[in-house]
């Protein structure tokens, strides 16, 4: 277990690093997959990058609406950057609609983009997996 890893006078959180650079190669693989397929690479990054951000602050919303009451006497915490507290299933549905509203709007074929964009989602759950397990929780 390393909650944290230490350079030099620095401390960084290993959970905060492997969720950035999760996010950043979930996207590059779904991109990549999107050009060796034929797809828009630019319009299946959109959708992938929309869906990650939506279901981002969709995981934090329905987390405090589901502990409302600890939020209710300090609102500042709904945003403060060093609570944790995510809520997975609504962070999953708000980003499948994201990507759904996004994709129809884009007018884009939903099994051809769900090609591309699965080999981004393994991925990104490959590091929430090893992003809890170095941080502790897992």
């Amino acid at each position: 277990m390393y909650p944290t890893i230490n350079l030099g006078p620095m401390v960084f959180p290993t959970a905060g690093l492997l969720y950035i650079v999760g996010a950043w190669i979930s996207l590059s693989m779904s991109e990549r997959a999107a050009k060796r397929l034929g797809q828009n690479p630019d319009a299946v990054y959109g959708l992938s990058a929309t869906a990650l951000f939506v279901g981002l602050v969709g995981a934090r919303l329905s987390f405090v609406l589901l502990f409302w009451p600890a939020f209710s006497e300090n609102l500042l915490a709904i945003i403060w950057p060093l609570n944790s507290g995510y809520n997975l299933w609504g962070g999953l549905f708000f980003a499948a609609a994201a990507g759904f509203f996004y994709g129809r709007a884009k007018r884009l074929s939903a099994w051809a983009v769900l090609d591309a964009v699965i080999p981004g989602i393994m991925s990104g759950l490959i590091f929430i997996s090893l992003a809890d397990f170095l941080a502790g929780p897992g």
